[in-house]
């Protein structure tokens, strides 16, 4: 074969892969609070160090275990433009580990139960901007099921 023929090929192939992965990203872009976004995949415990100093004196920091989603596949999260007053202001690409916080109501549908099983999570996502937040991307759970 004629070498012109196999790199305007391989460059053909890759032009198209590569339209293919953008326009799916698009499809996992996903907004920060007030939004409410719907989250796929596996539930995960995970222990990290807590205050005074976060891992800097593991001698005396607390021990602190988390919970958070492993996503299927990742997914880019936005800011909201027209709000300046929001906390939100940071756009985050490639999350795949979002911390879940949830209330003393969602604790009663016993989401522990579901550890290691794949799940859909509702709720609204906020930018990591205070100690105890653990992943780039956090969700204040509404509700959760497993799949």
């Amino acid at each position: 074969m004629n070498k012109r023929f196999l790199s305007f090929t391989g460059f053909l192939v890759f032009f198209l892969a590569c339209s293919l992965s953008s326009s799916s990203l698009s499809k996992r872009t996903y907004h920060y609070f007030p939004n409410k976004t719907i989250l796929h995949g596996i539930l995960r415990q995970q222990n990290h160090f807590g205050a005074p100093g976060f891992g800097e004196t593991p001698k005396v920091d607390a021990k602190v275990t988390i919970y958070v989603i492993e996503l299927d596949t990742p997914i880019t999260v936005l800011p909201d433009l027209t709000d300046k007053d929001t906390p939100n202001s940071d756009p985050s690409h490639h999350v795949r580990l979002v911390q879940l916080f949830w209330d003393h109501d969602t604790e009663k549908l016993k989401p522990i139960s579901l550890l290691g099983k794949h799940i859909s999570v509702t709720g609204t996502l906020d930018e990591q901007i205070a100690p105890g937040q653990y992943t780039n991307v956090t969700m204040s759970v509404l509700s959760f099921h497993q799949d």
